[in-house]
Order: structure tokens, then sequence, then C-alpha cells
């Protein structure tokens, strides 16, 4: 009998504290912080580390003439893990939280059908890494638009070679039941065709818990196009009399097509925010960590008395 912790959330948004710009305060859509939050600053595009596994890069992206892509697995704990891995459909609502999906709407395209991956399990030693390979076929005459899946990377627990009957009867006739997490985890793998598109805007700005230490700014998406969203947040304060300063920043903020709106709250420094204004910026970045040109796709703002 086991019982089963599945994030439905692939790699999406990290938030770094507007005070110090070093620490990870938190990762939003209800998952918990987790190890290497240092690390993942440091780093060019974030490592998605949850329970003993960590994954690079977070999200996969064929675009052109793009048909090999490689994903790095981390075994961090001191034991032997083994993982399997398989595809899953998965559909983003209006809070950014996601779920499994068996039936597509008219706008959800899928890209499992074209992408085949190996290994599709692996026994990972403490420390060691794991290469799977992922190789694109495109069918012929595929329409224009983004096609996405999800690699899932679920655990297979240590039973230590018992099963469960076996445990079951192991105290002479009295029945003892040991509960067995099992961590999960998905990236999105993306595959582009064509001319695709999609613009932005930032609508409905409004402080949540002002001057309180969990104060958060909450602002609407709305996306338009035939092609996801992936960038960073970025809130700064202008005050009237003083420096301008930023005061929350989320990394990797995902907006996923059909999805046309998608309401998103952004934790900001416990100071009290008043007399100035709070400009708010979506900047595009790409899979493989970087800005595509810096590019600010939306800007909104906020007056504060």
């Amino acid at each position: 009998m086991d019982s089963r912790y599945n994030p439905t959330t692939p790699k999406d948004t990290y938030t770094i504290s507007p005070l110090s710009g070093k620490r990870l305060a938190s990762i939003v859509n209800g998952l918990p912080v987790l190890i290497m939050a240092l690390t993942m600053l440091s780093l060019p595009f974030p490592v998605f580390a949850i329970g003993d596994i960590a994954i690079s890069p977070t999200r996969i992206v064929f675009e052109g003439r793009d048909r090999t892509a490689r994903i790095s697995l981390t075994n961090t704990s001191a034991t032997t893990k083994t993982y399997r891995i398989s595809w899953a459909r998965k559909r983003m609502n209006e809070a950014g939280k996601y779920e499994d999906i068996n039936s597509a709407l008219p706008q959800e395209r899928f890209s499992d059908t074209m992408i085949r991956f190996s290994p599709r399990q692996v026994t990972l030693p403490p420390g060691k890494p794991q290469v799977v390979r992922l190789l694109l076929r495109k069918p012929n005459g595929l329409p224009d638009g983004e096609y996405r899946s999800y690699l899932r990377f679920t655990a297979i627990p240590d039973t230590g070679g018992r099963s469960l009957e076996t445990t079951l009867n192991a105290g002479q006739g009295d029945m003892s039941i040991r509960l067995t997490p099992v961590m999960s985890l998905s990236i999105p793998v993306i595959v582009r065709q064509g001319q695709t598109r999609a613009s932005v805007k930032l609508t409905q700005l409004s402080l949540k818990n002002r001057g309180h230490d969990n104060q958060r700014l909450v602002m609407v998406f709305e996306r338009s196009g035939n092609r996801s969203l992936y960038g960073d947040v970025i809130a700064t304060y202008h005050p009237a009399n003083g420096q301008t300063r930023v005061v929350g920043q989320a990394i990797g903020v995902a907006i996923y097509p059909p999805l046309e709106r998608r309401r998103f709250e952004l934790p900001l420094a416990a100071e009290h925010l008043s007399n100035g204004r709070l400009e708010v910026r979506f900047r595009a970045r790409e899979a493989s960590g970087s800005h595509t040109g810096n590019a600010v796709m939306a800007t909104a703002g906020l007056t504060l008395p």
C-alpha cells in the first residue's frame, strides 16, 4: 500500500526574495520549498529538484530544425533510486494549476505522438547523472502551431525486496501497514511548427495583504495567439521620494494554450508600499534560460496612495 505525492505542476515559477536577491523565497503554484534553492539562482536556467532527483533543463522546446534534445537527471540522495519515465497530458487552469486530461479541447495539441525517448527507466546511484535522449519525428503535413505534452518522472519505491503481502504477515498475524510516498514530477516538452506567435497583457492589478509579511501583487495575464508564453515577472517600486527598487520577482512564469487568462500572485517585499507607483513587467525567457533579447512583452502599473 502506498501514499502518492504527485505534484501536478511541471517546472514553473520560482520567486526570489526582493530583499537580498540571493535566496529562494518560495516556489509558487502549491509546490513546497525544496533543496538547491541557492544553486538554482546561480545557473543560467532553473534546475527542478524534488525529493531525491534534480532535472535539467526544466522544459524542452523543439523549434525550426531541432530534432534531438537531452535531459540530465541527478540523484541527490545517499541511496540508489529508480525512476520510471512516461508521457502525460496536462491542462493549466486560470489559477496556474495543472490537471491530467484524457480528452482534448479543440485548440489542444500534443507532442507525445511524435517524440521518442530513451531510456524509459533509470536507476541512479547517489550523486550520479543520467541522460535521457529525445528524438523528434514530425509527420508530413503537420499544421502550424504549438504541440505540448509532459514527460513524467515517477519514483519506484524501494520495498527492500518485500511485497505488501509479506509486510502484512511479518508480525505473526498482526497487521502493519507502511505508507511509502511515491514522488512524481513532470516537465513540458514543446514542439513548435511553422508560424507561431503570442502576445500578452497584464491587467487587473491589485495589492493583497497590503503592509503584511505575505503581501502580494495580484494580476491577470491575458494571452492571445497560437503558442505559449514563458518568462519572468518583475515588480519595481517607484516611491514619490526615495530610491526605485525591485520588490518582487518570479522566474519562469508560463501561460499555456488554450488558456487565455491566468491569475497570478507575486510575493512582494515585507514593507509598507505607499505614496508611489508599482510597475510590473513580463520579460520573455526561452527554454535555455536566456531572455529573448531581454524582450519586455507587457507592462502595467498601480498607483499607491
